[in-house]
């Protein structure tokens, strides 16, 4: 039962978080706010899953040190998917994060001391295509 319950948890966040759509280009944002909104999309699924991997631990303690019962059984999925997929999370935040620090390095102030506006919006495209992997992934 409790493995069926962290499948539904994780499946949920993979569900809410899609790989292939998290970074894709909206025209009529800009990709600073999208980029602002995967992050807390991101942020809100990591949360949700490892409070859910200490709540089962902390369970788990707690039943074993009141002594009613050992519980000890393997869960694959608290034990194994969910772990990874937060270590999943945790590298696509970085990759949003990483994506804001490039396109505030090479805003308007940047393009201001450069005298380069053509060559700036060059980078700024080719930083913005760094996300395709992500949208072909399956």
């Amino acid at each position: 039962m409790l493995q069926t319950i962290s499948n539904e948890i994780a499946n949920k966040v993979e569900k809410h978080i899609q790989i292939q759509k998290i970074f894709i280009l909206k025209e009529d944002i800009p990709y600073e706010v999208q980029l602002e909104e995967a992050k807390k999309k991101i942020d809100q699924g990591k949360r949700v899953l490892a409070n859910w991997r200490d709540l089962f631990k902390q369970t788990k303690q707690q039943i074993e040190d009141d002594g009613v019962d050992r519980w000890d059984f393997p869960c694959r999925a608290i034990n194994e998917r969910i772990p990874h997929m937060i270590d999943i999370l945790r590298d696509l935040l970085d990759v949003a994060e990483t994506l804001m620090k490039f396109l505030v390095f090479l805003g308007p102030n940047f393009k201001a001391v450069t005298d380069n506006s053509a060559g700036i919006d060059s980078l700024v495209a080719e930083v913005k295509c760094l996300v395709e992997p992500f949208q072909t992934y399956e």
